[in-house]
């Protein structure tokens, strides 16, 4: 959280699609982003499952894409996820 008079934090950006001006960036704090690295190197499972339902709610449209990324990354199967119709989507 911001305080006024205070600097602000160092943070990571990350823009999903570079060939596109309007695609969404995520920002993270380089505090939160050493506290996610910790947990996932403890958690690997966890922290992919974590991610995949994050994903899901705040990039519906690459939440596929950036949990298989992730999947490959922790070297962990992709999680599925349910879809409307009950059929898992991978």
């Amino acid at each position: 959280m911001a305080r006024i008079g205070a600097p602000p934090s160092p943070a990571l950006r990350k823009l999903l699609d570079a060939e596109h001006d309007d695609s969404p960036v995520i920002e993270v704090s380089v505090t939160r982003t050493r506290h996610l690295i910790d947990g996932a190197e403890h958690d690997p499972a966890g922290f992919l499952t974590s991610a995949d339902a994050w994903a899901a709610r705040h990039l519906p449209d690459y939440a596929s894409p950036v949990t298989a990324a992730l999947a490959r990354a922790l070297s962990l199967p992709s999680p599925g996820r349910t879809t409307e119709a009950g059929k898992a989507r991978r």
